[in-house]
């Protein structure tokens, strides 16, 4: 294997991955509908994910849980329940925090467009900032309210303090944008990965780490969990979130 290149080896199970020095990747996606008991791994672990429930529709009438949307998601988007659990645990602890956290939050768009960050519209919101493209109301600016480790649950679309992407950041947040976010990322990163095969370009299968080391993947999985979150410590951590979960 060459130093530019990364592959995912299979283990005796075949639901995980071994990479260089037995270290262990969860496969994301397979083709099947899931029947894993979520609500009862998120009570095993601790989780107060497992006493999260909300009202949605427009009258309100539909009763959601945070189990429920993992499975939910997982089906339509033929990704893992692990795998969305995996990622909440490795970008904000939610698996093994036992606190029960609200999964409502509030968003308001703020007028100013300069760089300036604008004064909160009042107490208990954040003011955040878009990136360059102005949203759809034409502003850059916005004000939010609630939990961050729900409005930011599985880290897709929000990127780091002081980080500006050109796509609308308020799309992505809330816990069930972020939940929706890992199956439609997922679905994108596979689409991607087997077209740059297809094509036979390395770019489209290449990932660019922190640090700027770039590395490419020689296999979807591979690529999915690479191009998730490429710092050198969710990379270090997510396998044995990941090998732990499956085993579970």
């Amino acid at each position: 294997m060459g130093n530019d290149e990364f592959y995912l080896k299979p283990s005796s199970n075949p639901h995980i991955r071994v990479a260089e020095g037995e270290v262990f990747l969860l496969d994301p996606i397979v083709s099947q509908r899931y029947t894993m008991n979520v609500q009862g791994f998120l009570e095993k672990k601790g989780s107060g994910l497992a006493k999260v429930s909300w009202r949605s529709g427009p009258l309100g009438l539909t009763k959601m849980t945070a189990a429920g949307l993992i499975l939910d998601v997982g089906n339509r988007y033929r990704t893992r329940p692990e795998f969305i659990c995996t990622i909440l645990q490795s970008e904000q602890d939610l698996i093994s925090d036992p606190a029960v956290r609200d999964p409502l939050f509030d968003v308001i768009s703020l007028k100013e467009q300069g760089d300036v960050a604008p004064a909160p519209p009042s107490p208990g919101y954040m003011v955040r900032r878009n990136g360059g493209a102005k949203t759809a109301d034409g502003n850059r600016w916005f004000a939010v309210k609630g939990d961050w480790k729900m409005l930011a649950a599985t880290g897709a679309g929000i990127p780091d303090p002081g980080v500006f992407p050109p796509w609308d950041v308020r799309k992505y947040i809330g816990f069930t944008n972020q939940i929706e976010s890992v199956g439609k990322l997922v679905e994108k990163y596979y689409t991607q990965f087997n077209e740059a095969v297809r094509r036979g370009n390395v770019a489209g299968r290449t990932v660019t780490l922190y640090g700027g080391r770039k590395v490419v993947a020689g296999d979807p999985e591979t690529f999915v969990l690479l191009s998730w979150t490429p710092s050198p410590q969710v990379l270090a951590e997510r396998p044995a979130i990941a090998k732990s979960y499956m085993l579970s």
